[in-house]
């Protein structure tokens, strides 16, 4: 299993083959992996990389939500002793994780970001960049300015 990686084991046993376990982990890059492998092979199966910047958080920012929502859900469930989450209760303690991470580091806080094909530059929420994804120019995404 790998670090931080949450599974879902389904509940069908209508089918006689071995079930499939549904596997979401977040990669060193911060995007998401969403996989599905058969029962016992230790989450090694087909995944599909889910985007934070560019692809998916352009092309379809809540299906990257929608991921975050299911990976925090099973968290939750895993860390409660298997009780179904509420993700009302949920959302909020995702906020503050992100808000203590933008608060972790001087660049994080300042929020500038800058455009390494043209020069352009803003500022951005990060907190809600580390939830959606980072913002695009010239069809890039956009770099954190550290120094």
């Amino acid at each position: 299993m790998r670090i931080g990686e949450v599974r879902y084991l389904t509940d069908d046993r209508d089918d006689p083959k071995p079930r499939n376990e549904l596997s979401i982990f977040r990669g060193g890059n911060g995007d998401w992996y969403v996989g599905v492998s058969p029962e016992g092979a230790m989450g090694l199966g087909q995944f599909v990389r889910i985007c934070t910047s560019g692809g998916a958080a352009s092309s379809c920012p809540a299906l990257v939500q929608a991921v975050s929502d299911a990976y925090v859900a099973l968290a939750a469930q895993a860390e409660a002793g298997c009780s179904i989450p509420d993700p009302q209760m949920t959302a909020p303690a995702e906020e503050a994780l992100y808000r203590a991470l933008v608060a972790s580091h001087p660049a994080l806080q300042r929020g500038l970001v800058r455009c390494l094909h043209c020069g352009a530059v803003c500022v951005v929420d990060v907190a809600k960049c580390f939830r959606e994804g980072w913002p695009l120019c010239c069809e890039h995404t956009m770099t954190l300015v550290t120094k």
